[in-house]
């Protein structure tokens, strides 16, 4: 079981436990994961839990997704400790 730890915003400190089904992260209604900032696009990026770990990709958002203050170019698996910026 993979979770995500907020670490900004009005959830911050909250432990977020991904499902096995992949996540779309973004503003839009129909988002699984919604963050409501105008920095995040309506579809943002995608988590999905492998059993190697939490698979993040990028949809082309406005802002982009970064992994430790890089911007990711494609598919990209997360590791312990990674921070994951979104927007």
């Amino acid at each position: 079981m993979s979770e995500l730890v907020i670490q900004s915003g009005k959830l911050q400190g909250k432990r977020l436990v991904l499902p096995s089904k992949q996540m779309v992260v973004g503003r839009d209604d129909d988002c699984d994961l919604r963050i409501g900032s105008a920095l995040v696009s309506r579809k943002h990026c995608v988590l999905k839990n492998t059993p190697e770990g939490i698979l993040v990709t990028d949809l082309g958002s406005q802002n982009g997704t970064l992994v430790n203050d890089a911007p990711i170019k494609g598919p990209t698996l997360l590791r312990e400790g990674d921070v994951l910026r979104i927007g």
